[in-house]
């Protein structure tokens, strides 16, 4: 499945030509399906890039150093199916977390670009798993206008669910580790002589101290990027 998703990237109408090297581009170079006017052709037989053998040597790549940091750790790692918004039945000894980015990007609908070719692949493989025509995104939490009528709704349901999703990390948090978040919000709206900000980050965390657990201890900007470069996924 990763490397069938993979080929999947290279090989439809959105795919580009690289302008540093000579080989094409994946279409989810960012975290969207653009639209482009081209395309750029792989040769899914041969041994360049977009390439079902590429493909495989890659993911081969990346479990490998999976593998090799298990080692390293001389731990094991347990992957868990679950909700943030409940609570689970163990604590945590470190949270580092990723949160959603408000609505940046929509995650369900990308995966609808994999889900309906590994459906039709694999659904007689994993019939409960694929059983929905697309990927179920009611409880997904991210402020989406279109699936909750307007953009006041929208962001009340992510405010909620993140509200809870942060009284449940600060409750099962070990008390002597901070919590550390990893939260990227482009968006500048206002520029003064203090600098600029943006009503991204208080918007998309709102963790109101819950029983006195969590509280604000830092917070640190990061440039990440150059100016005008793509965001590569």
């Amino acid at each position: 499945a990763e490397v069938f998703s993979r080929l999947l990237d290279f090989a439809n109408m959105g795919t580009l030509w690289k302008l540093d090297v000579p080989t094409i581009n994946h279409s989810f170079v960012r975290f969207a399906l653009a639209i482009s006017w081209d395309c750029a052709e792989s040769q899914l037989l041969g041994d360049s890039a977009g390439s079902y053998l590429i493909c495989c040597d890659r993911i081969a790549t990346a479990l490998d150093s999976f593998a090799a940091w298990g080692d390293q750790l001389n731990g094991t790692a347990n992957a868990v199916n679950g909700s943030a918004t409940k609570a689970r039945d163990a604590g945590f000894d470190v949270v580092v977390t990723d949160p959603p980015y408000y609505d940046a990007i929509p995650y369900s609908d990308l995966m609808d670009f994999f889900y309906v070719w590994l459906r039709h692949s694999l659904r007689s493989v994993y019939p409960n798993l694929l059983a929905t025509i697309a990927v179920p995104k009611a409880e997904e939490l991210v402020a989406t206008p279109y699936r909750h009528g307007t953009k006041q709704k929208a962001e009340r349901f992510f405010l909620d669910g993140m509200t809870q999703a942060m009284h449940n990390l600060a409750a099962q948090a070990h008390p002597a580790a901070p919590i550390t978040i990893y939260y990227a919000f482009k968006q500048s709206e206002t520029e003064t002589t203090e600098g600029t900000s943006s009503s991204g980050w208080p918007r998309a965390m709102p963790c109101r101290e819950p029983a006195g657990r969590c509280r604000w201890h830092s917070r640190w900007p990061v440039g990440w990027r150059r100016p005008r470069e793509k965001r590569r996924a």
